[in-house]
């Protein structure tokens, strides 16, 4: 299958392992000597507003497909999901 790499932009990034929703892609990282894609760039999912998402680094050999609306990768464990009910109510004590 061929896309373009703007296709790849906000596609949703799949653990093939758990079936988890690792987070979405966000950029992409190339070799300039050959022009090869070298790996994706995914923002995680799971963060806070007032906390900066963090990102994880895929190499291309760990992504096993890139469909139309998602992309599935190996060897990446999703996030851990922040707990219920904390909320901006959480920041102030009770």
């Amino acid at each position: 299958m061929m896309c373009c790499l703007q296709e790849l932009y906000g596609k949703t990034v799949i653990s093939v392992e758990t079936g988890a929703e690792i987070g979405f892609v966000c950029d992409i990282e190339a070799d300039t000597c050959t022009g090869a894609v070298a790996a994706i760039k995914v923002q995680l999912c799971g963060g806070s507003m007032f906390k900066k998402s963090e990102k994880v680094r895929i190499p291309w050999e760990d992504i096993e497909v890139i469909g139309s609306a998602a992309v599935l990768v190996r060897n990446v464990e999703a996030p851990l999901k922040p707990k219920q009910g904390g909320g901006i109510a959480g920041l102030f004590g009770k």
